[in-house]
C-alpha cells in the first residue's frame, strides 16, 4: 500500500524496509536511511516538535537568526513571484511558522495584501511584528501550527505559505493534516524548501552537514516526487512547481481537494 509506506517514512520506520548511508555516519548528527520501497531519504532520530521549537526562540532572543536580511528578501519575492496569479486582496492568507515575518512584508508591501495571519510559536517575533505592522487586518498568533486552532480556522484560509517550514517540523505528515484543516477547498498551499534532493547541490555537501540548519534542525529533505507524494497522501495535488533543477529552492504549488479518487504516487529510485 503506497499510503502506508508513504507514512511509515515519517514515522521514521526503516527497520527491514531501508538502507543505512554507512559512508555519512561521522558527518550526521543522526544516522541516515533510504527507504527501499519510496526512495525517501529518513533520518533515524529527530528532536521533537517542542525541542525545535525551542532552539528556534533561543536564536529569535539571540538574533542569531533573521527572516528579514536581503538573503531571505530575495528567497521570499521568488517565492511570491511563482504564487502571484493566486493572490489577491479579497483571500485570506496565512503565513506559518512567519519568523520575523519577511514573507508577510513582501505580501503587503509588494503586493499590497492585508487580510493576513502569520501564526508563529516565538512569543518574541510576534511582539516584534505586531510592532512594525499598524494595519488591522494583518494579525499575529502565537501559536506553532500543530496547535492552531480549527475551532476558529477549519476551512477559513484560501492560500497557505509552508516556506523553509517543513523540513523542520518533526513529523511533516501530522503538519500537512493540520493545513488540510484550516485550508478551503479548491484552497493553495504553497511551500518552498531548500531540498532538491537528486538534483546536483549549488554547495559542497559538506554544507548541509556543518552548519545549524542541516540534519538536527532540519531533519527532512525532499526530492518533488517525495513531497508530492506525502500531499497527495492528504489530497493536495500540484498545479505549479518552479524550475528547480536551475534554482536552490523547490517551490510547489498545491491545490487542496475533497478528494482525490485515483492517487498516482511516483517513487524515487533508492539506488539512484
Amino acid at each position: 500500500n503506497p499510503k502506508i509506506e508513504i507514512l511509515k517514512d515519517f514515522q521514521c520506520i526503516v527497520k527491514n524496509r531501508s538502507i543505512k548511508l554507512n559512508f555519512l555516519k561521522k558527518f550526521s548528527y543522526a544516522d541516515l536511511f533510504i527507504s527501499k520501497n519510496t526512495g525517501m531519504l529518513i533520518p533515524k532520530k529527530i528532536n521533537s516538535t517542542l525541542k525545535n521549537l525551542k532552539d528556534w526562540d533561543k536564536r529569535y532572543i539571540k538574533k542569531t537568526y533573521s527572516s528579514n536580511t536581503p538573503h531571505f528578501l530575495s528567497r521570499h519575492l521568488y517565492t511570491v513571484s511563482i504564487a502571484e496569479e493566486y493572490l489577491n486582496k479579497n483571500k485570506k492568507i496565512a503565513d506559518l511558522g512567519c519568523g520575523g515575518a519577511g514573507l508577510i512584508k513582501v505580501l503587503h508591501k509588494f503586493y499590497g495584501l492585508k487580510n493576513i495571519h502569520g501564526f508563529e510559536h516565538s512569543k518574541e517575533m510576534c511582539k516584534f511584528n505586531r510592532g512594525r505592522f499598524k494595519s488591522k487586518s494583518i494579525k499575529f498568533i502565537n501559536s506553532n501550527i500543530q496547535n492552531i486552532d480549527e475551532r476558529i480556522f477549519k476551512n477559513y484560509f484560501d492560500v497557505i505559505f509552508l516556506t523553509w517550514t517543513l523540513g523542520s517540523s518533526a513529523r511533516p505528515d501530522e503538519l500537512i493534516n493540520k493545513i488540510y484543516k484550516i485550508l478551503k477547498i479548491n484552497g493553495h498551499l504553497i511551500i518552498a524548501e531548500s531540498s532538491r534532493i537528486l538534483i546536483e547541490p549549488k554547495v559542497s555537501i559538506f554544507y548541509y552537514f556543518n552548519t545549524f540548519n542541516t540534519f538536527k534542525t532540519y531533519p527532512w529533505r525532499f526530492s518533488f516526487n517525495s513531497l508530492r507524494n506525502l500531499l497527495m497522501v492528504f489530497n493536495f495535488k500540484v498545479v505549479k512547481k518552479n524550475n528547480f533543477n536551475d534554482s536552490d529552492n523547490l517551490v510547489v504549488i498545491f491545490k487542496k481537494y475533497k478528494e482525490i479518487k485515483s492517487k498516482k504516487y511516483k517513487f524515487d529510485n533508492p539506488k539512484k
